[in-house]
This record gives C-alpha cells, structure tokens and sequence, in this order.
C-alpha cells in the first residue's frame, strides 16, 4: 500500500448515498525511488521520444472497491459498491488530487455514473490553478503559465481569438468551463468546438467500469471494446459528454473521453498490480492484497482511515505507472503494440525520406512504396445524380500476387515435441536472442515499379533460382523430402495443428523454406514461382526498411537492462516494444481471434505497417534456421527434444552449437545480429536442466536442476495450472507429480470472468464463476512414434515414483497418415506408458487392415485371438495338443493367460464359433504371445495377419 500521509477533507454535497473526499498527496517518494539510478534516461530513449504522443490529455485514473458475495459453489452472485476513487496528476509532477466517494448503505446497492464522480474531479482540476484553464461567461478569460513559470490570465471577446492564442503559445492540456446563464442558443453552436481532453484510466477495467451505471448508456455501448483484459475505446474521437459542476449547476466542463486500461501496458498477464508495483519499486504488502472481497465493508466500518488508504491507493499506482511509460497528463495508445506499429510506421518514413508536411501525402507514398499500393481517384454519380470524387488504394499486380501467395504461405512457428519421455541427461534451453526483431531486420523491400523478376509455371525448382536465403519468393508447391531427412520443413497447417510431413501437394511456401528443403535433399515441384525483385537503394545494396528501427529498439531496451535493470519497468516496455512489431506485421493476414471484444462485432483493422509477405517471411526465417538447426543437432548425434518458436532444448553444448552452420542460415542471422548490435551471437542459454527433464508433449516439458531453490529450469504448462507460484519449484513439481501420476485428464478450477458482451447485451452486471478446465498431456502426435524405441522411463524423483513411456519419433509420410494417427489419438484419455502405447499401436494396426475389433483390455484379446487361431486349426499350441481333456486345456491357457480375467469353458466354446472368426489381432499384436507358447503355424502360406 502506499502510504498516503496527507489527510482528507470532507466535501458538502448533497450527492444521496455517498459521501465525498479529497485530498492532494505527493508523490515524490515514489517516482524518485532510490533504487532507480536515472530516471531520465528512459525519457531520452529514441523509441520512448518517437512513441509519446505530442497531445496532452487529462488522465484520470480510477478504482472501484466493491463487496461481493459468493454461493457455495464459489460463484459471485451479488456486489455492492463500497467506493469509488479517482487519481490525477498536477502538471507540478509531484501531486497528485485523490477524490474519494464513499458509500454510507452499501445494502442500499446504489451506484454512480461516471458524469456524477467526474464534476467533482474536473472541479478540482479546474480550481486547483495548475492547469491551463479556459472561462467562458460574456468572454473568455485564459489562465495560463507562461514561459518564465508565471500564472497569467488573459481575456478575449471571441473564441477565435482565444484560440489563435492558444495555437500560438503552443497551449495544451486545457480545461474548459462554461457559465451557461451567460450563453445564448447561438453561442453554445460555437462552444461546442473546444472540449476539454479526458483520458480516463482503470486496470484490467471490465470489473471496474461496469461498477458505474454508464453501462447502460449508450455512448459507452457504441464505444467500448475489450483488449487484453483491459477496457479501452477504439474510436480515435472518443465519447463526447457534459458535465455540470457540482458546487454551481449553471458551470458545465465539455469534455471528450477516451478509456484506457493499464492492464494493456502491464509486463505481465496477472490481473493484480503487483507487477506494476514491482516496477515502481513498490513494497508489496501482503496483508493489504489478500484483503477478501467479501469482507471489503467489514475492513471499511472497522476502520475508516485505514481503508481509505487502501481504497486510494491502487488508482494512483496505475497511474503512475502509466506515467512513466508516456508521460504526465499525456495521450496514450490502446496498447504497447499499438504503439509499435507506430513507431515502426514513423521510422519506415524516416527511412525512405518521405518529407511530405501534408499527411495524407505521407500515408500515400507510404503505402505505394512499403506495399506497393497505387492511388486511383473515380468520379461516380450517386443514386441522386450527385457527382461525387471518391479516392481508392489498389495493389500492383506483383503486390496482389505476393499478397496472394504470401497469406497462404503465413503459419506458425516451429512448436513441436520430436523426443516425448523422461531424460536424465543434462540438457539446455537455447532461444534465439531478439528473434522476431533479427527476422524483422532480415526483410527485403519490394521493387513495385519492377515487380516479378522471375516466374516459373509448372517447373522443377533448383538452388539456381536464389541469390540470397531471403529472397522475396512465393510458389505454390508439390515436394517430397528423402526418408533420410529427420525433421522435414515445409508445414501444412492441419486442423488447429501445424504439420511437417514428407511429401504434399499444392502448398503454399516462402523463399526460405523451400531453399531450406533443396539443402535437405527435398525434390521440389512449383505450379507457380514468384521471384520479387528487391528495391535497391542508390549505393546498389538491398532495401530493408525495417532494420534501423530494429536496431534501435535491442540499443534501448540494452541501456534499459544497464540503467534499470532486467526486469524492470523500462527493460520490459522496450521488450515488448521489440515483440510488439513482428505481431503488427501480421495484424489480420490470417482470420483467427483477435483478442478485441466490441460491442458492434466489429472485425478488427490491419495495422499501419500489415504486410502479408512480410509476415510470412519472418515467420518462415525464424522456423527454418530452428529446423536447420535441428537436422544438423541429429546428425551430430545428439537429441533434440523440443521446439517453441524461437527456442529449442537439446543436449548439444553451447559451445558446440556454436559451430553448426544451419545450411547457411547462421551466417544469415549473424550477419543481421551485427548489424543490429555489432555482436554475431544468435544464442543464448535460458535454462540447464542437470537432474532430470520431463517432456510430455508441444509446450509441456518441466525441469530440475540438482539445486532446488536456485536452478532456473524449464516450465512449460501446457496449459495446466498448478496453483503455485509460476515457475517455483512447488509450481515445478506438482506438475511434474501431475504429469506421472495421472490416470485422467487432470483438471484443475480457476475464476471465469463476465464477457463484455454479455454485460451490455443482457444487461447483467460483472460476475465471477468457477470454472473447470481438463488439460490433456497425451503426446499430440505431431510427428510419428517410433515403436521400435519405445521404454519406459522409470526411477524416482523427489520422492514420486514415475513409470514414463519415452520414444523417439519420425515425420510423417503425409497429411493423411497424420489424420489417421491423430484421430486414433483422441479417444484415449490417458496415454503415460508403454503398455498404453502398445494398445495405441494394436488398434493402429487394427485400423490400418480395417479390422474392426471390440478391444476392452489388450491383453485378454491378444489370448482370445490366440485361441481362435487354435480352434480354426491355423497353429498348434504344444501345451494344449498334449492335453487330454477340455479341464486341463482350460487350466493351460489360463498359465499363460495374462490379463486379468479368466479363460473359461464359455470362452473356448465362443472362439469356435464361426461368426468370431475375423475377430483377431494382426500377426504383430500376438507374435510375441505366439513365441511364447511356442505356436506354429500349421499351414505356412496363411497366417494370422490375413
């Protein structure tokens, strides 16, 4: 909690059900922490500078504290509010005004909307004399400060004066006020023109902004979206309101609103702002943060100065946080990415010196030169006869082309499982260092005024066709890999799964990955070839537009670690700056969620800088040089255990890895790391595993070192939540014990929180239920089982006793085979050991001879289909031929009967029955069975496989 010192003064109002608190707190202790060495210098960062928007707006932080009530199942049925607070910042950097309404009969459940807490607010902004403040009544009085620091009033008879001044002076961040008792119906037509900017900021707002009874207006209906957890408005106008003031009912503040949500700037995906405390280098008390919501108003009435401390304080921790990231009273974009895509944007102009002041000329060359859009203006005549000139961006027929082939080509990175079972070999993490940022840096621009440069129509394709691995080439393609590649490259997108079998027919690829699959021996075959030609700039070198902003990016977030720290607040903004921009990239090439929830089902946009082949190709760069890698790691001789994107584990040493050239794409990616930070490493080692790796299946694999508070080992949930804290050692070995000792699908609870949809559309308001979720750690069979390496891993760890099936695998032949093998997969709801492979492999069989066989414990039916060879005189069984009567032949088979069920004389009497005859395994399920009983096969030319 922060400790706010300052106290509060009571306000008089006549506000029903709530009373009305403020107070101005400093905040000088918190942003001049001492443990920050220099708080300017991310101030000063270029990326930081390019991404701060010049406008200033008022920000508003809020937090609503509400008492719920739960039913026995855990679910919220019911809350009340208990208050609401609301935190700005004065222009003098260090203040900050905190107005507080607190309920007095919370049993009442009244509510406020966000105008009624909002007169107070911006009547205290106003009244405070720290803001630049504009009076409306008869005339126009500004009060502003001027360049020496100096509060100054000035007045004007017209608004159009008052805004030359404003303009002139270089004026923002004004709060407007108006007396309407002084204004005429046809002055108030010009008043409306100057509003004052809102910025109103929550965290992780869907809880917070259905507190207030605005969700039932319909300009919050129409406005509001969801976005990573955070409430936010799309519209770039924002929501027009009024409010009159609370003290004078005549006084009105015009003002435009946009919402915020901090959780859209959070470093992390928990929904508290310990994160964001941690980063302002706030102590986290504990004892505040586990204050239940069912005992807020027991906490308030017992006493009052403590929880108005506490009901204060998370408002104004966001917006601190919010402030150092863009600035004090600042603009803000929706979201870190957002901000990117921005950023990206500014830089490819820099970059390509387009100087145009108008800014519809800059978006137009823009678009020509890094998509290769054209502008075209019609002249169409509407249904009245009104002619009318309507402006559109068409592509050249080289940019619809690649766009075309490019959005085909675009899946996912390289996340597989290739090696499933428990290691005790000593492994390692490695991750390409800035992966998506070095791919990003890696893309050539397009020569639009040239276009295709080469194109190949039903044609083999040879190496001869590349100049460089990152061509700019696109073919639909068939393709065949040798048996003797391990890892084949080109991936087929399959269901939700991405596939990398041997061969396949129409597929879509980039340059890359078919250079990659010629290097591996693949025969390739292009019903359609596109080479692009790339733009040159005037020294003759290849365009790549993105690589300085890039560059720029890994330089701060580089001080960022120095300055700040790894971690900190500053480090984690420039990093997910970096991340940021490969997903802007790719905003909408593909249709999948979006992860924006709106009102008006509103599909979302592309972004400034979507680029359907540049997506495509630095997703293909990063996947190839981890599949190159791999190959090389195989034929070194060691394992490859797991892949996720831009990382793999393996048992290669770094020091050996060092050495694999990747089929030419490590020098690619050195030659870019150079340039980006005049250092060639590709690698870094995130994790060691010494004592023992768990790899369960595609992101599910858990590591431990031989020191249990202090090794930093792999954790990947595969989407279970253990309960502890992440990546601790308790979270590590309860997975692992979940893992290895599950005989189900393991399930585990967590809190469902309301849809914004629902909220608005059934007018229902925030709930929370328990909710159930089954996480399947079944190997998702991406690539083949090997069943001639089969084992089981068994020991113990820790204290668990864990019997592990563990294989190696093997590409599949084709799409088809993958269905089939996938399919079988889906209807166990435990695959942990040999023996259940083992089934899985017997009803493989099964399916692949098209049996159709009622198996319900495999080793009675292997003992049944033994017998019926027996009874239909296909083998000779010695122990049942010297048998003289059926007892005795009962009392044999049941010695090597190995199930848990007993062979009887109904049994036998069934397996002769001729309607049972076709109920029995293939050869291979009952060989070893046969071998030994010591069965022949009486008749040499037939056998149990037929």
């Amino acid at each position: 909690m922060i400790n706010n010192r300052n106290k509060w003064e009571r306000v008089n109002t006549k506000l029903k059900n709530f009373d009305v608190y403020v107070r101005y707190v400093s905040t000088s202790h918190i942003l001049n922490d001492c443990n920050v060495i220099d708080t300017d210098v991310f101030s000063n960062l270029e990326s930081i500078k390019s991404i701060r928007k010049k406008d200033s707006s008022l920000v508003i932080s809020y937090d609503v504290k509400k008492h719920s009530e739960y039913n026995e199942e855990g679910n919220m049925i019911n809350r009340k509010i208990v208050s609401y607070c609301f935190s700005v910042l004065m222009p003098d950097k260090v203040t900050a005004l905190q107005v507080l309404f607190l309920n007095t009969n919370i049993n009442d459940d009244k509510r406020l909307s966000v105008c009624d807490c909002l007169s107070y607010v911006l009547h205290y902004c106003y009244e405070s004399e720290q803001f630049t403040t504009l009076y409306y009544s008869t005339k126009y009085r500004l009060l502003y400060y001027d360049a020496t620091g100096k509060y100054q009033k000035k007045m004007f008879n017209c608004l159009k004066d008052a805004k030359t001044f404003i303009k002139d002076k270089s004026l923002d961040g004004i709060i407007f006020k108006c007396d309407r008792s002084h204004v005429s119906t046809s002055e108030a037509k010009k008043l409306s023109g100057i509003k004052t900017k809102v910025c109103l900021l929550g965290h992780a707002g869907i809880k917070d902004i259905t507190a207030f009874t605005d969700k039932d207006d319909a300009r919050f209906i129409n406005n509001i979206s969801s976005l990573q957890n955070g409430i936010v408005t799309l519209n770039n106008k924002g929501i027009s309101f009024v409010v009159k003031d609370y003290e004078k009912r005549y006084y009105e503040y015009p003002f435009v609103l946009t919402l915020r949500d901090s959780e859209c700037y959070s470093p992390s995906g928990d929904k508290t702002l310990n994160p964001m405390k941690k980063c302002l280098h706030i102590p986290i008390d504990d004892t505040v943060s586990n204050i239940d919501d069912c005992a807020i108003d027991v906490y308030k009435n017992k006493n009052m100065n403590d929880f108005m401390d506490y009901a204060s304080s998370d408002s104004l921790i966001s917006l601190l946080f919010t402030a150092k990231i863009w600035g004090i009273n600042k603009a803000m974009p929706v979201s870190i990415t957002s901000a990117s895509a921005t950023y990206l944007q500014d830089n490819i102009i820099d970059y390509f010196g387009i100087d145009e002041e108008k800014s519809t000329l800059r978006e137009e060359k823009f678009k020509h030169i890094y998509e290769g859009f054209n502008k075209q203006q019609v002249t169409e005549v509407d249904e009245f006869g009104r002619v009318r000139n309507k402006t559109y961006y068409n592509k050249t027929y080289t940019g619809d082309k690649i766009d075309k082939l490019g959005q085909k080509s675009f899946v996912g990175g390289y996340n597989i499982c290739p090696v499933p079972g428990i290691f005790k070999t000593k492994t390692y993490d490695y991750d390409v260092i800035n992966a998506y940022s070095t791919g990003l840096s890696l893309l050539v621009d397009a020569d639009w005024t040239v276009g295709i440069d080469n194109e190949l129509l039903e044609q083999e394709v040879s190496l001869e066709q590349w100049d460089s691995i990152n061509d700019i080439i696109f073919a639909e393609v068939d393709f065949e890999f040798p048996k003797s590649v391990k890892f084949p490259n080109i991936p087929i997108r399959v269901d939700d799964s991405i596939v990398f079998p041997r061969s396949g027919k129409h597929v879509c690829v980039c340059g890359s990955t078919m250079y990659l699959a010629l290097k591996l021996g693949a025969k390739i075959y292009a019903h359609d070839f596109i080479k692009v030609k790339p733009l040159l700039r005037d020294d003759g070198s290849r365009s790549m537009c993105l690589r300085p902003a890039c560059k720029q990016l890994i330089a701060d977030r580089e001080k960022c670690k120095k300055v700040y720290g790894n971690k900190s607040l500053e480090e984690i903004i420039e990093k997910l700056l970096n991340n940021g921009g490969y997903g802007k990239v790719g905003q909408c090439v593909t249709e999948k969620k979006t992860g924006v929830i709106s009102n008006k089902d509103d599909e979302m946009m592309p972004s400034c800088i979507t680029s359907k082949y540049r997506a495509a190709m630095v997703t293909a760069l990063v996947r190839d040089l981890i599949i190159a890698v791999a190959n090389e790691i195989d034929a070194l001789g060691y394992h490859f255990y797991s892949a996720t994107t831009d990382g793999f584990i393996s048992d290669i040493p770094k020091a050996e890895l060092d050495k694999i050239k990747a089929y030419g794409f490590m020098d690619l990616f050195r030659e870019a790391r150079m340039y980006l930070t005049d250092n060639p490493e590709v690698w870094s080692e995130k994790h060691e595993q010494e004592a023992l790796l768990l790899n369960i299946t595609t992101r599910g694999n858990v590591g431990f070192g031989y020191n249990r508070d202090e090794d930093k080992c792999v954790c990947a949930h595969a989407g279970f939540k253990t309960g502890e804290a992440e990546d601790s050692y308790n979270d590590r070995i309860s997975l692992f014990k979940t893992v290895v000792l599950r005989t189900d699908k393991p399930k585990y609870t967590y809190d469902l929180w309301s849809n914004l949809k629902d909220i608005i559309r059934k007018k229902q308001d925030f709930t929370i239920v328990k909710s159930c979720k089954s996480a399947n750690f079944n190997y998702d069979l991406k690539r083949k089982p090997n069943f001639d390496t089969l084992y089981d891993a068994s020991g113990v760890f820790d204290g668990i006793e864990y019997f592990f099936a563990t294989f190696d695998t093997e590409p599949y032949d084709t799409v088809d085979e993958y269905k089939q093998y996938k399919d079988l997969g889906r209807s166990y709801e435990v695959l942990k050991t040999s023996a259940d492979w083992k089934d899985y492999q017997m009803r493989l069989r099964m399916k692949q001879s098209g049996k159709n066989i009622k198996i319900s414990n495999y080793a009675w039916t292997q003992l049944v289909s033994v017998i019926r060879l027996y009874r239909q005189n296909k083998i000779s069984i010695p122990v049942l031929d010297k048998c003289d009567t059926l007892k005795e032949k009962l009392i044999a088979i049941n010695i090597f009967n190995h199930s848990n069920r007993h062979f009887t004389e109904t049994n036998w009497k069934s397996c002769a029955r001729a309607d049972r005859m076709n109920q029995i395994l293939p050869f291979e399920d009952i060989k070893e069975l046969l071998d030994s009983i010591d069965a022949k096969f009486i008749d040499t030319g037939e056998h149990s496989g037929n």
